[in-house]
């Protein structure tokens, strides 16, 4: 029940609010107020408010039109309260806000912690979504944000400039004691709504927590709780769980054993919710892995016949690794087929939606400690994109080394960091030079862990040997590579844009087919870089192609003036030196991969001619074809389903350019063109028949208005992409690339 307080002051009246807004809210009368009061700034101190609901938070805001004043500011606003005002649509209309406490979680010491975020000094960094520096309140350690930035910081972004009167700050409320912080819990909690569906991502240990709490109130319309790993539960967790899964129809996806088991054993446990899939281990007796397997419906029954899934590295028949137990929780669990909008978000989201705040920690750890670098939050990334850990079990950072100002011995100022990933970071830089000349670059080096590691050192120096050979205005151009300090790095074009996944992506999103036209000429320009790689010359003059073998969305950019690049030559290879890939080392990413690559054939220029076609195609249809709900499914459909005719997928697709394609994307590689040069001339002739305009300024038009006018608004990018969640780096190394270089 929540208690509302009046108090007065000289220069207004400040309402207290006290206890869970759980429904409708009593009001205090106004009636003996002197009018000088209510005609100007009304304060809302909310820091007695820790629980919300949905119906609490519409009878606070609707009841704060009552209230005498011509403005309404809430001040200490707590996380629950701050996340549900941000999904009511005109909220910051009724009231602003003034303060707000923040969701922290230390990056040095993971302690999880509340701290104030008071407007009056950080007005313009909350409405710009940038987060102030907050040190831990235990180790003194830099802070990120535990939650959605989006959600959390839109209300900021919002409002009207603040302007506040003078004298304020005489009956402003102070800040109540800040919440003791406490160590992290174990469960790890993430939000996401998706266009038509809410999606809660479980993993660690399941047991009550803070973050789960402060999502409740977002949860609406079709409800997916996907786990992502959950390891063990507690009773008060499962009763949590419970309690969310009856408030509306929910979906269960990628249930584990150990999740599947705690459910069943509490009363009413399921809630309203159904089953969509489970996830099982399964063991490769020949490479020792453990795999784990996605099971749905056609899964359950495809098992239950004796025909368990091949293993990812050898394709090796996998054994269950599930006992008995686990067995019969698979067949007595309700299995159902699941809405198309769920089914459609599983196949698109393989991994849980933390890439955002590890960039925030990341920031956050670049801007305020140098010595400190990025926390891996996603569970599924490469292991070693994570910091090694010291004896205490804390992250070691000390040997990152600074990533701001100038790389000492060479003509190059680092700005600050864009990305980090496994085996590489990137920054963003200028050289400099006599006279005031200053240009804008792209810097990468590789990471201090791995400097003094000689594989790592040679991927780095195969990277930009290759990229240096070719030298092309659709791809991106590789300046300099040098040594300083011990530490190697690659100096690359600068290139202000967006990467082709993202505009699709965003396409998607909008349902807005990318125009043929259009669609043409970014695949056509692709193959014109594609075309100078596969024409590359050694140190003697000597043709030898380079085979990018990487070829997809996420690889090719498109810069804010309509170019087209090709990025990212961290696996190409000459193909003089060029044999059959080792067992187990797919290289790529599966869902662009032909069908010989599968098959650990000798790679050749058609495997880049394939993937350039089977972009044209995912273009057009507006989505890849073989994108499935697991990796080894993706590779089962590439390895063996053609693709349906586009016209299937896209009825005013003339059929001159369908049958273009479908030679590019041929499953027989004799049948394809013969270069990338002959299917850029196809394509282009296709374009002087269509008589439609389609020149780099009007794909930069169409491109820029697109993602100007998708919900979250991001900026142009800068730099190549990162690596897609669809890359299956089985065995080897991995790509040096796998580093995000956009500008946030």
């Amino acid at each position: 029940m929540l208690n509302v307080k009046l108090k007065t002051g000289r220069a207004g009246f400040v309402l207290v609010l006290q206890g869970a807004l759980d429904g409708p809210v009593s009001w205090p009368s106004f009636d003996a107020l002197p009018t000088a009061l209510t005609g100007g700034l009304v304060i809302v101190d909310c820091g007695g408010v820790p629980e919300v609901s949905p119906a609490g938070v519409d009878a606070l805001l609707r009841g704060l039109q009552s209230v005498p004043a011509k403005r309404r500011l809430l001040v200490n606003v707590r996380p629950a309260l701050l996340s549900a005002v941000a999904l009511f649509p005109g909220a910051i209309e009724m009231a602003g806000i003034g303060s707000a406490w923040l969701p922290l979680v230390c990056i040095r010491c993971q302690r999880a912690q509340e701290q104030l975020l008071d407007l009056r000094l950080h007005e313009v960094a909350a409405r710009t979504f940038g987060l102030p520096p907050f040190a831990c309140t235990g180790c003194q350690g830099p802070c990120g944000l535990d939650d959605d930035a989006l959600v959390l910081f839109s209300p900021f972004a919002e409002q009207p400039p603040l302007h506040l009167p003078d004298g304020i700050d005489a009956f402003w409320p102070p800040p109540r004691a800040a919440p003791t912080s406490r160590t992290q819990v174990e469960l790890d909690v993430a939000g996401a709504v998706d266009v038509a569906v809410t999606a809660v991502w479980l993993s660690g240990t399941l047991a009550p927590s803070p973050s789960l709490a402060r999502l409740a109130p977002r949860l609406d319309g079709t409800l997916i709780f996907v786990d992502d790993g959950v390891h063990a539960t507690t009773a008060a967790g499962l009763e949590a769980l419970r309690d969310l899964l009856g408030t509306l129809p929910a979906w269960i996806a990628r249930l584990s054993p150990v999740l599947a088991e705690g459910l069943a054993t509490t009363v009413n446990g399921w809630g309203s919710a159904s089953v969509v899939s489970m996830r099982l281990p399964f063991r490769c007796e020949s490479c020792g892995d453990t795999v784990l397997v996605d099971v749905d419906l056609d899964e359950r029954e495809r098992l239950a016949s004796e025909l368990p899934p091949l293993c990812p590295r050898c394709s090796t028949v996998l054994a269950r690794a599930f006992s008995e137990r686990d067995q019969l929780s698979l067949d007595t669990l309700p299995l159902l087929q699941p809405p198309p909008e769920v089914a459609a978000y599983l196949e698109s989201h393989l991994h849980p939606p933390s890439r955002d705040r590890q960039s925030e920690w990341t920031q956050v750890a670049s801007e305020q400690a140098p010595a400190v670098g990025a926390v891996d939050a996603d569970r599924r990334a490469d292991p070693s994109a994570v910091p090694a850990l010291a004896p205490s079990g804390v992250p070691d950072f000390s040997a990152r080394p600074p990533t701001t100002g100038r790389v000492q011995g060479t003509r190059y100022e680092i700005t600050r960091r864009l990305g980090v990933g496994g085996m590489a970071e990137t920054l963003l830089g200028r050289q400099t030079g006599i006279g005031g000349f200053e240009k804008r670059v792209v810097i990468k080096r590789i990471l201090p862990s791995l400097a003094a590691k000689p594989d790592f050192i040679d991927m780095f120096l195969h990277e930009a040997r290759i990229a240096a050979r070719i030298n092309h205005s659709n791809v991106v151009q590789i300046f300099d590579f040098g040594r300083a300090r011990g530490e190697y790095y690659i100096v690359m074009e600068y290139v202000k844009g967006y990467d082709l996944a993202a505009i699709l992506k965003t396409s998607q999103t909008l349902n807005r087919p990318i125009p043929i036209e259009l669609a043409i000429r970014m695949v056509a320009d692709l193959c014109g870089g594609l075309a100078a790689a596969h024409t590359a010359r050694d140190d003697h003059g000597n043709l030898d192609p380079i085979i990018h073998r990487d070829v997809s969305p996420h690889n090719v950019l498109i810069s804010a003036d309509g170019a087209t690049k090709l990025a990212d030559f961290g696996i190409a290879k000459p193909q003089s030196h060029v044999g059959q890939t080792q067992p187990g080392e797919l290289k790529g990413k599966i869902v662009y991969m032909a069908p010989e690559a599968l098959r650990n054939e000798p790679p050749t220029i058609k495997l880049d001619i394939y993937a350039a076609g089977l972009i044209l195609y995912t273009l057009l249809a507006g989505k890849n074809p073989y994108t499935r709900a697991s990796e080894i499914q993706s590779m089962y459909a590439v390895a063996h389903e053609g693709l349906p005719p586009i016209i299937t997928q896209r009825r005013d697709v003339p059929f001159t350019l369908a049958a273009t394609l479908g030679r590019a994307v041929n499953r027989d590689p004799a049948a394809r063109f013969p270069s990338a040069q002959a299917l850029q001339l196809h394509l282009e002739a296709f374009l002087g028949e269509l008589g439609r305009p389609a020149t780099p300024m009007h794909l930069a038009l169409w491109v820029n208005e697109l993602m100007a006018t998708q919900p979250d608004k991001p900026s142009p990018m800068e730099g190549t992409p990162s690596s897609s969640l669809e890359l299956l780096d089985i065995g080897g190394l991995g790509g040096i690339s796998d580093v995000p270089m956009f500008e946030p």
